[in-house]
C-alpha cells in the first residue's frame, strides 16, 4: 500500500513537471553527443542532457544543460544555466550565464551577469561581461572586461583585464601590469602583488585576513561524517530490502549516466518552480508541500543508489545487491564530496544523476508495478 502511494504521488509530481515544461515550450535533446548546427534555430527554451554538447546555431530562449563538455559557438538569447565538467563560451549570451563546472572558459560576450563556480575559471582577452560577475573556485584568471562589479573568491586570482570595481578574496592575488580597475578595490589575501603599470582609479582597501582552522583537524568533522555514513548505509539497506524491484530498475537507469543526468537536471530546476505554481492556487498548498517532501527525499536517496552503483563497478558485482558495494561506494563519495573546490561539483552531479534515475524508475513502475 505504501509503495503504491509513493508511486502515485511521485507520478503526479512528474506529470505536473511535464505539463509545466510543455507550457513553457521547452525543447529537449539528449544522447551521447548533441550538435546544434550553424543554420539551426531553436525557438523558445532548450534543454540538453548529453556527454558532448556543441551549439553553433541560435537559441531564442534559455539554454539549460547537463553534460561533460559544453561548447557554445553560436548565440543564446536568454539565460545559460547548467553544470558539467567543461564549459566554453565562444559565442554570445543575451542574458545571464550561471554555470557550475570543473573548468569554465569565457571567450565570448555575456550581455548581462556571470555566475561561475569551478576549479579553473578563465576569462580570456576576448571575454566581455556586460554587468556583474560572481566567481568562485580554485584558480581564477581575468584577462577580459567586466563592466560591473567583480566579486571573486578563490585559491589564486590573476588579473590582467579591465574591471569596473572589485572585491577579491584569495590566498594569492596578482594584478599584472595591464590591469585596469575603474572603481574601488577591496581585497583579502595572504599574498598580494600589484605589478608596475597597474591602474586603480578608486580607493584600495585591505580587508583583515583571518586564518580559519582547517576542518580536517577537527574531531567533530570526522564524527559527523561517520554518523552520516552510517545513516546513509542504513537507509540504503532498508531501500534495497523493502523495495528490491524499484531499486533494481533505478540502479539500471543510473548506469545510463548521461540520460539520467539530463532528466535529473530538468527536474532539479523545474520541479520547485512547478511546486510554487501549485501553491499559488492556495488549495494546492498541501500537494505542493508533499511534492517538495518527495523532491528532497529523492535528492537524498539518489546519492545513495549512485554510491551503490559505483561500489558495484569497483567490486565487479552486478548480479545482485551487495552490502559491501554500498558501504564502499558511500565511503568513496564521502571523501570525494569533501575535496576542496571540486567536491561540491561531484556532489551536484551525483544528486542530479540519482534524481533522474529515480524519476525514470517511477514511470517504469507505473507500467509494470513491482
Amino acid at each position: 500500500m505504501i509503495k503504491k502511494i509513493i508511486i502515485l504521488v511521485v507520478s503526479i509530481l512528474i506529470l505536473i513537471l511535464l505539463l509545466t515544461a510543455d507550457c513553457l515550450a521547452i525543447t529537449t535533446k539528449s544522447g551521447n553527443s548533441v550538435n546544434i548546427s550553424k543554420d539551426e534555430i531553436i525557438e523558445g527554451d532548450l534543454f540538453i542532457g548529453a556527454g558532448s554538447i556543441i551549439v553553433d546555431g541560435i537559441v531564442t530562449g534559455d539554454l539549460l544543460f547537463g553534460g561533460n563538455t559544453i561548447i557554445i559557438n553560436g548565440e543564446v538569447k536568454g539565460d545559460i544555466i547548467g553544470g558539467g565538467n567543461s564549459f566554453i563560451l565562444n559565442g554570445i549570451a543575451g542574458d545571464d550565464v550561471r554555470v557550475w563546472c570543473a573548468s569554465v572558459t569565457i571567450n565570448g560576450k555575456i550581455n548581462k551577469s556571470l555566475t561561475a563556480m569551478g576549479n579553473n575559471i578563465a576569462l580570456t582577452g576576448n571575454a566581455i561581461i556586460g554587468r556583474d560577475a560572481l566567481i568562485g573556485g580554485g584558480t581564477i584568471t581575468i584577462n577580459g572586461k567586466i563592466f560591473g562589479e567583480a566579486k571573486i573568491g578563490a585559491e589564486a586570482i590573476e588579473i590582467s583585464g579591465e574591471i569596473n570595481s572589485a572585491i577579491l578574496k584569495a590566498k594569492e592575488i596578482t594584478l599584472h601590469s595591464s590591469s585596469l580597475i575603474h572603481g574601488n578595490l577591496k581585497y583579502r589575501a595572504r599574498k598580494f602583488e600589484k605589478k608596475e603599470g597597474v591602474i586603480i582609479e578608486g580607493k584600495i582597501e585591505k580587508l583583515p585576513y583571518k586564518k580559519k582552522r582547517s576542518k580536517w583537524l577537527s574531531w567533530k568533522f570526522y564524527t559527523f561524517k561517520l554518523l552520516f555514513m552510517i545513516g546513509a548505509i542504513i537507509v540504503g539497506i532498508l531501500l534495497i530490502k523493502l523495495f528490491p524491484g524499484f531499486s533494481k530498475i533505478t540502479v539500471e537507469q543510473i548506469r545510463h549516466y548521461w540520460k539520467s543526468l539530463g532528466i535529473g537536471f530538468v527536474i532539479l530546476i523545474c520541479l520547485p518552480i512547478a511546486s510554487v505554481l501549485i501553491a499559488i492556487t492556495v488549495i494546492g498548498i498541501p500537494l505542493s508541500l508533499i511534492l517538495l517532501l518527495f523532491y528532497f527525499l529523492f535528492l537524498y536517496i539518489g546519492k545513495i543508489l549512485v554510491s551503490l552503483v559505483i561500489g558495484e563497478e569497483i567490486l565487479r558485482k552486478k548480479a545482485e545487491f551487495s552490502i559491501w558495494a554500498l558501504i564502499l561506494g558511500i565511503g568513496i563519495f564521502t571523501v570525494l564530496y569533501n575535496i576542496p573546490y571540486i567536491g561540491w561539483i561531484i556532489k551536484l552531479i551525483t544528486i542530479i544523476i540519482g534524481l533522474g534515475a529515480l524519476s525514470v524508475a517511477v514511470f517504469k513502475n507505473i507500467k509494470q508495478p513491482v
